[in-house]
């Protein structure tokens, strides 16, 4: 069934729909558009110009580009190792003059990048706001401006250095009189064309880094894990392609030190003379072969003069001499990979101390980037953990290799234990192995998530055993409390992915607070709490969902009032609880913008248990509302309240979350626009979440208990649960069932007056009888019209009550339907 108002709703409440529904937001907020004329002035702005779309893509789109260019140019850069060539069969060295164009323009391509980045900083630092400093100062005047000159621009500068270009055209070209063949020249000649990859690789990380920090403006963005394998992957490319470079131009230095050596040995060689551009007759290339043979066949004594080690191979196959640009890059690019895949393991370099150095530099650089690299790839629980609480891990990690063969590392009910494999192989009962960069017995992980943390230890449930004499490193649960206990807010579920969105207050993208500021997370600082609560001794109440306090406040520097929630239990384990929930709706929250939901403004995670910021209406419950003595809520009131909160629920289940805790107590009703407000996300969850997580992980005090509590609420819990033990969406659609039948009847959803406790079976019960003007609030449904609507809707909720998921309709339906019943009044 196509509904059409209900996609056109739907379409309206992602993102910023309050500018949407508010003709007056948009008129107050000249900002929001941009003339044609100044679409490319973005670049150049200073000043943030607020889009409720793409303000936050325009800030980052210029870093986006530039990352792409300093990936280019990392690839680019050691293309200038190949430029010269070594022709072994007349014994002399050259450049590769097609290549060396070839570069030099891809470098001045990426230099003018960099340049530009280098402009395009300066002029948005405060100091530099007038394009013409740009477009017409002269060298002196950029001197004056070092003022607002940050780290990227110095990196910037120092990679704009032409260090590969001194290397290679002017320090090598000059080596073909191989008089100047000394240590300090070759020295400093590899230093240049070395540094270069340094301010290349740090401003990819910076970037990278800032770009990670930025506000996400989808409700939903989580990178894929293939995404960051093909990324970290790139890394390993990276690396052998620039090991592969320094292996060539390394082995035409070593062969060059062999000429020179055997020049001097013989007095009819002339070291003046090694260029391709001098007549070879002036060369002794049988004393050449002789002393510098790079295969047995060249050499008639089988006697070694000189050994050239890991470089024998590019000498002994001409690759330093081929032009086929093809072969020479992929042989190259193939021998640096290979080689930081094993360490160097089969790399068997001379005495030659450079050579060594060289070596050990690859067998280092392979071994960081697979640590790095199985680190993002096949560890995501230390994803998203403080490095902080990586470090105490790491700290109490112990090695050990003492299980003999085949023997059991632990006993199935012992305390369990987490296995870090470093050489070996863990086995578990069903022959499942575990090797080299993989963990055993992660559960004890997962530990101090659990709010049983820490009275019930985990035990092992299965009996690991080892393959001959596996090097381990051991984490055990004694250790596992030690750390969770000195880092408890750490190891709330989603603490970490939390920490990751926020954004600093006095970050320029963030215009706190209102509906037409950012979407971004804050991050507000302890100070800026305590001030807006006067050191928590403003007034305080309950929060609306049980798990803690709510602080009525204003921030530092604004009048709009905003609600400070945090945990107050005096028992550390029921703090826990209270900041779990906290969080984790805090969490959820963070990807969602709609109307009729909560507003999450910002986090505080430097106190000893998060604390949250909402922006606060004045409002009541639902329920209050329904149980005044007082005026009650008007027949319209209670259908756009209905439509309102159907929508919300509708936009949340499109975004994969499920509320689980829809009831009236959760309905915030705005004391004079009635503009309904979804909230109370302590238990909400994703569809593609764990089963065991929060409600369900909270095990009773009793330590022998094996019963959860419920989630959700007496009266409006799906009955379907009962068996499946799994709440849904369509769960949510029974509890807004019991929310309309609320609306209808005015009566508590659970009352012990009544025969029957749960007034959704007292209303199902009326309805199959025809008896509903005897349950309906008659002092709301006075006359036929409005009995008709409380006909309509009251079928409308009976299929929300319906024994089974299948039975019920979606929440789009549902929306739908009191959109149409809206519209009738």
């Amino acid at each position: 069934m196509d509904h059409p108002d209900l996609f056109r709703f739907n379409c309206n409440a992602t993102g910023n729909s309050n500018f949407d529904s508010n003709p007056k937001a948009k008129m107050e907020n000249p900002t929001m558009t941009l003339e044609p004329r100044d679409e490319l002035l973005w670049l150049w702005n200073t000043k943030e110009i607020r889009r409720p779309d793409n303000s936050l893509d325009r800030k980052y789109y210029w870093n986006k580009i530039f990352i792409v260019v300093c990936l280019f140019a990392i690839l680019t850069d050691p293309l200038f190792l190949y430029i010269p060539i070594l022709k072994d069969d007349i014994k002399c060295l050259m450049l590769d003059r097609k290549l060396k164009i070839v570069v030099l323009l891809l470098r001045s391509l990426t230099d003018l990048f960099y340049l530009m980045d280098i402009i395009i900083r300066i002029y948005r630092s405060k100091n530099c706001s007038n394009l013409c400093f740009v477009l017409k100062s002269c060298l002196s005047t950029i001197a004056k401006a070092t003022t607002c000159v940050s780290i990227d621009i110095l990196i910037d500068i120092v990679a704009l250095l032409p260090l590969s270009q001194v290397a290679i055209l002017i320090f090598f070209s000059k080596m073909s009189d191989l008089r100047s063949l000394t240590t300090t020249r070759m020295v400093l000649m590899n230093i240049f064309a070395l540094l270069q990859y340094v301010p290349r690789v740090l401003r990819i990380y910076l970037l990278s880094k800032e770009l990670k920090n930025k506000p996400l403006k989808k409700e939903i963005t989580v990178t894929p894990i293939w995404i960051k394998g093909v990324l970290n992957f790139y890394m390993y490319i990276i690396a052998s392609h620039v090991v592969g470079a320094m292996w060539y131009f390394f082995a035409i230095q070593r062969m060059m030190i062999c000429w020179h050596s055997a020049c001097r040995k013989d007095d009819g060689c002339d070291n003046r003379i090694f260029g391709c551009h001098d007549h070879h007759f002036f060369r002794n290339t049988t004393i050449l072969n002789g002393l510098c043979p790079v295969s047995v066949s060249d050499n008639s004594s089988n006697t070694i003069f000189f050994d050239f080690g890991i470089f024998a191979t590019v000498l002994q196959y001409g690759v330093v001499g081929s032009t086929n640009y093809f072969q020479k890059f992929l042989n190259c690019f193939w021998w640096g990979l290979r080689n930081l895949s094993s360490f160097g393991s089969n790399l068997e370099p001379s005495v030659n101390g450079w050579e060594n150095l060289y070596s050990v530099c690859i067998t280092t650089t392979g071994l960081l980037l697979f640590l790095y690299l199985l680190g993002n790839l096949q560890m995501p629980k230390f994803q998203n953990m403080e490095e902080s609480v990586l470090k105490q891990i790491c700290s109490h990690l112990r090695p050990v290799k003492c299980y003999r063969d085949s023997g059991d590392i632990i006993q199935r009910g012992d305390p369990i234990q987490m296995f870090f494999v470093v050489d070996g192989h863990i086995f578990d009962p069903n022959d499942n192995k575990k090797g080299p960069g993989e963990i055993c017995g992660e559960e004890l992980l997962d530990w101090p998530f659990l709010t049983s943390f820490p009275r019930r230890v985990p035990r092992a449930v299965v009996s690991p055993r080892a393959d001959r004499s596996p090097e381990v490193l051991v984490l055990t649960a004694v250790h596992m409390e030690t750390i969770a206990t000195e880092f408890r807010k750490h190891f709330i579920k989603n603490y970490g992915r939390l920490a990751q969105k926020l954004v600093n207050h006095a970050s320029p993208a963030v215009t706190m607070p209102g509906p037409s500021s950012s979407e971004a997370v804050v991050r507000f600082t302890e100070e800026e709490i305590k001030e807006a609560t006067s050191n928590y001794s403003c007034h305080n109440y309950e929060n609306e969902g049980g798990y803690g306090a709510v602080y009525e406040a204003a921030l530092p520097g604004s009048e709009t009032p905003v609600a400070i929630k945090t945990s107050n239990s005096a028992d550390i384990g029921n703090r826990f609880i209270q900041s779990q929930h906290l969080v984790h709706e805090a969490f959820v929250l963070s990807h969602i913008r709609h109307k009729n939901v909560v507003r999450l403004l910002g986090c505080c995670l430097e106190t000893q248990w998060p604390i949250m910021v909402y922006d606060r209406t004045y409002a009541r419950t639902l329920e209050e509302h329904i149980r005044l003595t007082g005026p009650k809520l008007l027949l319209q009131q209670r259908m756009n309240i209905a439509a309102e909160t159907a929508g919300a629920l509708a936009y949340l289940h499109s975004m994969s979350v499920t509320h689980r805790d829809v009831k009236t107590a959760n309905i915030l009703i705005d004391h004079t626009t009635h503009i309904a407000k979804l909230s109370g996300f302590g238990a909400s969850r994703w569809l593609d979440d764990e089963v065991s997580t929060l409600a369900e992980t909270q095990w009773l005090d009793d330590d022998d208990s094996t019963s959860p509590t419920l989630p959700g609420t007496t009266g409006y819990l799906d009955p379907e649960y009962l068996e499946s033990q799994v709440l849904t969406e369509k769960s949510d659609v029974y509890s807004f069932g019991v929310v309309l039948v609320e609306l209808l009847t005015s009566q508590a959803a659970v009352s012990s007056d009544r025969p029957e406790r749960s007034l959704a079976n007292v209303f199902l019960c009326s309805m199959q009888k025809g008896h509903l003007h005897q349950i309906l609030d008659r002092k709301v449904f006075k006359d036929n019209f409005s009995f008709e609507i409380a006909e309509q809707v009251s079928k409308l909720a009976v299929t929300c009550l319906g024994p089974s998921g299948e039975e019920r309709p979606s929440m789009e339906e549902v929306a739908a339907e009191l959109d149409r019943v809206v519209k009738l009044l």
